[in-house]
């Protein structure tokens, strides 16, 4: 099961904030650069990530953890659209 989340570890940070929580400080897609917004677009969660998320099925902590992949799951929504409307990748 492929899963994506806004806690980017792997993702250099100079290109693109670390995401957890409050993602109201982010800038919006549309004005970052090519390179930043084709990074974006390749966002998946963590292996570690993915398999503690497995584990939380039945717990309260899932609540929280959907939060954080529809966040990232929206942000990479947003930078495949402006990575396609910048011509940087084929739709």
């Amino acid at each position: 099961m492929l899963l994506l989340c806004t806690v980017w570890l792997v993702i250099d940070y100079t290109l693109i904030p670390y995401i957890y929580g409050d993602i109201s400080n982010l800038e919006p897609v549309s004005v970052l650069s090519d390179e930043q917004v084709l990074v974006l677009t390749e966002l998946e969660m963590q292996s570690e990530q993915d398999a503690r998320l497995s584990e939380l099925l039945d717990r309260s902590e899932l609540q929280t953890l959907m939060q954080v992949y529809q966040e990232g799951l929206l942000r990479k929504a947003t930078a495949l659209s402006e990575a396609v409307k910048r011509g940087l990748i084929e739709h």
